[in-house]
C-alpha cells in the first residue's frame, strides 16, 4: 500500500464591504429623477454656489503625462482638507504617495485614469481622481480646499464627474468601498466587496 496525498480546502470569509454606485444605464436625467426632491434641490444649490466662485472652471485631463502635476495638486488639497478636520492624511506617508504615483502612472499610460481639476483664476480648489473602463468609472479619491467649503466644491465635482461618465457612455459610476453617508446621497445601489482566506492542507490516505 502507498500513501496518496489529497488537498482539503477551507474558505473563510474575513470581510465584507459595501461599494455604493450610481446606475447610469438610463442616463443622468433618469438618475436625477430617482433622487429625492431635497437631494435634487441640494445638487442645484451646490452648483449655484460652486459657479459663484470667481473664474471657476473644471478641466478634465487623461492620458500619459497628466499624473505628476495632478498628484501634486491632489496631495496638497487632500492634506488641507484633513488638516481642517484636525486629522492626518494617509498621503502624508511618502510610501503611500509613491504607491499612488506608480499606480496612477500605469493606469494613465493605459488610458484608464482621468483627473478632474477645479481651479479659481488658475488656482486649484478641488480635484477628483477617476479610474475608468469602458463600462464603469470609479471615483478613486479626491480633495478640495476647505476655504471653499461653503461653495460645495466636493458635491459639485462629484455631480460633474457623474455627468461626464454618462456622457462617455459608462453605465456605472462607482464610489468604491466605504459606507460614508454622503455616498448614499448619490448611490442607486451597491455591490459587495468580499475578502476571504483559503486554507489548503495536505491529507494522506491509503491506496
Amino acid at each position: 500500500m502507498r500513501a496518496c496525498r489529497g488537498a482539503r480546502r477551507a474558505v473563510d470569509i474575513v470581510d465584507r464591504r459595501a461599494m455604493p454606485h450610481v446606475d447610469l444605464r438610463d442616463g443622468v436625467e433618469a438618475w436625477l429623477a430617482g433622487r429625492s426632491v431635497s437631494q435634487r434641490r441640494q445638487f442645484r444649490r451646490s452648483r449655484t454656489r460652486f459657479t459663484a466662485i470667481p473664474d471657476i472652471a473644471i478641466a478634465e485631463h487623461c492620458g500619459p503625462g497628466v499624473v505628476s502635476d495632478a498628484l501634486d495638486h491632489f496631495f496638497d488639497l487632500h492634506a488641507r482638507r484633513f488638516a481642517a478636520l484636525e486629522r492626518t492624511s494617509v498621503y502624508d506617508d511618502p510610501d503611500q504617495r509613491a504607491f499612488l504615483r506608480a499606480m496612477a502612472e500605469g493606469l494613465a499610460d493605459a488610458g484608464r485614469f482621468r483627473v478632474f481639476l477645479a481651479t479659481s483664476a488658475g488656482t486649484p480648489v478641488g480635484i477628483g481622481l477617476v479610474v475608468t473602463t469602458s463600462s464603469t468609472w470609479s471615483r478613486f479619491n479626491g480633495g478640495w480646499d476647505p476655504a471653499y467649503r461653503d461653495h460645495f466644491v466636493g458635491t459639485a465635482m462629484l455631480v460633474h464627474e457623474i455627468e461626464a461618465a454618462a456622457a462617455a457612455g459608462a453605465g456605472r459610476y462607482s464610489l468604491l468601498e466605504g459606507e460614508e453617508h454622503y455616498k448614499y446621497q448619490y448611490a442607486t445601489g451597491e455591490a459587495t466587496l468580499v475578502s476571504w482566506t483559503v486554507d489548503v492542507r495536505r491529507e494522506g490516505h491509503a491506496a
